[in-house]
């Protein structure tokens, strides 16, 4: 818990910035937050897990590409939420540990509603890392893992590549 906390405090500490607000830092925001989020989620670990038994259909270097691709596709999916803070306030609930795993659920509360987030971790060379994140039950790796999927039975693992790249066209490497 004391790392989840550690890094929701600095993202929220980036959000409330009153000088990263203006339109112009906006991109500087983001840039801020990926950092603190990228040094706890292991992308690998979270790719590896999206991509299922279909892991195997790919080369190691389309394993590669398929996790720089997925990091870029989350944070372009979710960095439009960003502009969304408003002051919601986060609950840390409760902690499950099992071996190597953990889960920390947490509910962040704004004036309108309450969504519950639980993060599930992995201990890696003695640091926890995040490799699911499941919001009001549904677990983001499932959920890209169907969708996903569905592409990968329909095209190919390259037919997936090939929509993750324009997707992700135009944003950061």
């Amino acid at each position: 818990m004391e790392a989840m906390k550690e890094t929701i405090d600095q993202a929220l500490k980036v959000l409330e910035d009153e000088s990263l607000k203006a339109p112009e830092k906006a991109r500087e925001r983001v840039e801020i937050l990926e950092d603190i989020i990228g040094k706890r989620f292991d992308y690998r670990e979270m790719g590896k897990r999206t991509l299922g038994k279909h892991w195997q259909q790919f080369s190691n270097a389309d394993r590669e590409e398929f996790v720089r691709l997925f990091q870029r596709f989350l944070s372009k999916t979710y960095a439009g939420n960003v502009d969304g803070y408003s002051g919601e306030q986060v609950q840390y609930l409760k902690e499950r540990r099992k071996g190597d795993f953990a889960e920390v659920q947490t509910a962040v509360t704004s004036e309108k509603s309450t969504a519950s987030i639980y993060y599930r971790l992995l201990k890696s060379s003695n640091t926890w890392k995040v490799y699911d994140v499941v919001i009001d039950g549904v677990s983001l790796v499932k959920n890209f893992r169907s969708q996903f999927g569905r592409i990968i039975e329909a095209e190919s693992a390259k037919g997936l590549l090939e929509k993750l790249r324009t997707k992700t066209a135009g944003s950061k490497s």
